[in-house]
């Protein structure tokens, strides 16, 4: 950054000795401007990393999830699926994993074994697939 100072009284900025306003070594127009920082616009922002926002957006969601669960017809902290997007099995999967009982979800090798077969299917038709543009 260029050595500027403050001017005492003034509040304006001062250029190196040497340099003019508006120009740079070479003679050509400079983009840099000598500007009081009075006249800089500067906007408070935010980051939402802060503390304040955080509490904020916790209270906010926070009320949406007890409004959710006092108007009932289904649950806020589920995922909708829908069906015509998804296979019956991810579905079904999904569904179980959700379940609102623990007992009623599957353990992990459970889950890894059904993911298995899910993706086995998945390669036996795409090899299929590939099979039959072959002829």
């Amino acid at each position: 950054m260029a050595d500027r100072s403050l001017a005492s009284s003034t509040s304006s900025l001062t250029l190196p000795q040497g340099s003019q306003v508006g120009t740079n070594p070479d003679g050509g127009a400079s983009p840099r401007r000598a500007v009081s920082p009075l006249l800089e616009v500067r906007r408070p922002h935010c980051t939402l990393n802060c503390e304040s926002c955080n509490l904020f957006l916790e209270d906010i969601y926070r009320h949406k999830i007890i409004e959710g669960v006092r108007r009932g017809g289904g649950s806020p902290l589920r995922p909708v699926i829908d069906d015509a997007s998804v296979e019956e099995e991810v579905a079904t999967l999904m569904r179980r994993c959700w379940a609102q009982e623990s007992a009623d979800r599957p353990d992990f090798p459970a889950l890894k074994q059904t993911i298995r077969k899910i993706n086995k299917k998945a390669i036996n038709l795409k090899s299929g697939c590939n099979a039959g543009m072959e002829l």
